[in-house]
C-alpha cells in the first residue's frame, strides 16, 4: 500500500520519487488488492520479492511462493523479471528506474537466495556485443549458449531456464550432450516482457523468434521454480512439442537438493523430460 501511495507523488505533488520496497515473495499475494489498485491508479514503483519458490527450502510451504509468477505476468503496466545473474539484475534494475522516472511502468523483481556461479555469465558471454545482450535481457530472454552444430545429431532441443533453476539446467545440458542430444540454452530474464512482446508481435516476428533464429522448430522444455503455467505458453508460441516443469503442489521443508528431486526440478528430472519429449 505504501509503495502505491509513494509511487503517485509525481501526479499528486509534481515531485518524482523512486519507491523501492522488498518483501517475502509469497507475501505478494497478501497485498494483492493494494498492488492491483496501485498499478491501476498509475502508480510507478519497484517491488522486490525474495526469496522465491522451493529454493527457499528450509522454511516450508508457507514461505515458498508458487503463484507469484502468474501474478507478475498478468498484471498490466507491471514488468516482471526473474534474473539469474547479477549483471542481468543490474541492467534490469537500471531500466526499471528509468521506466519509473518516465512514468512508463512499474517493476517486479522475483529474486532468490540460491547460490549461482556468477563467473558463468562472463565465461559464456564475454565475446558478445554487450549492448545487444543488454537489450535482449531487457526484452526478457537471450541465447546463453548452444552446442548445436552443423554435424550435430538428429536429437536437438531448446532448453528454457529461468532464475534459480539455471545451475540445474546447464548441468543437465552437459549430460544430455554426452548422450548425443544437443541443445540451445535460453536464459529467460523477464517472462512478463517476453510474453507481452510475443502477444503484440506474434505475426511480425517476436523477440522469442528472433533469439532462436533457425531453431524455432525444435521441441522445447521450460523450467521455473514456480507454477509451470507461467512458461507453458512457449511451446504453443513456437508451434512445437513441449514440456513445462515447475511446482504444482504446496512446498515443504527440506534440503534444497532433495526438494528439487522430489518436485522434479533436478538435473536428472530435466534429462528424463527431454528423453520423453524426444520419444527416447
Amino acid at each position: 500500500m505504501a509503495l502505491g501511495q509513494l509511487g503517485l507523488t509525481e501526479e499528486l505533488f509534481g515531485s518524482t520519487l523512486i519507491p523501492i520496497g522488498t518483501l517475502y515473495d509469497p507475501f505478494v499475494r497478501r497485498g494483492l488488492d493494494a498492488l492491483f489498485f496501485g498499478v491501476y491508479s498509475g502508480s510507478k514503483f519497484i517491488m522486490i520479492g525474495t526469496p522465491s519458490g522451493i529454493s527457499l527450502s528450509p522454511e516450508g510451504g508457507l514461505h515458498q511462493s508458487l503463484i507469484t509468477p502468474s501474478i507478475g505476468m498478468e498484471m498490466p503496466e507491471l514488468d516482471y523479471y526473474e534474473p539469474a545473474f547479477g549483471k542481468e539484475l543490474e541492467w534490469i534494475f537500471l531500466n526499471g528506474i528509468n521506466n519509473v522516472s518516465n512514468r512508463i511502468s512499474s517493476l517486479y523483481l522475483r529474486l532468490t537466495t540460491s547460490r549461482l556461479n556468477q563467473d558463468l555469465f562472463n565465461e559464456y558471454n564475454n565475446k558478445k556485443d554487450m549492448d545487444l545482450l543488454r537489450e535482449d535481457v531487457i526484452n526478457g530472454a537471450y541465447l546463453f549458449n548452444s552446442n548445436i552444430s552443423n554435424d550435430s545429431t538428429e536429437y536437438k532441443v531448446n532448453l528454457f531456464s529461468m532464475g534459480a533453476m539455471f545451475s540445474e539446467v546447464i548441468e543437465a545440458q552437459k549430460e544430455l550432450l554426452k548422450e548425443g542430444i544437443s541443445s540451445n540454452l535460453i536464459n529467460i530474464t523477464g517472462p512478463g516482457p517476453l510474453y507481452r512482446n510475443f502477444h503484440n508481435n506474434s505475426l511480425n516476428g517476436s523477440h522469442l523468434l528472433k533469439i532462436l533464429g533457425n531453431h524455432t522448430n525444435l521441441p522445447s522444455l521450460s523450467i521455473i521454480d514456480g507454477h509451470p503455467h507461467a512458461l507453458s505458453w512457449i511451446g504453443s508460441a513456437l508451434g512445437v512439442k513441449s514440456i513445462s516443469l515447475g511446482i504444482t503442489e504446496f512446498g515443504q521443508s527440506g534440503d534444497q537438493k532433495d526438494l528439487y528431486e522430489y518436485y522434479g526440478l533436478d538435473k536428472n528430472s530435466i534429462q528424463e523430460a527431454v528423453y520423453k519429449i524426444l520419444n527416447l
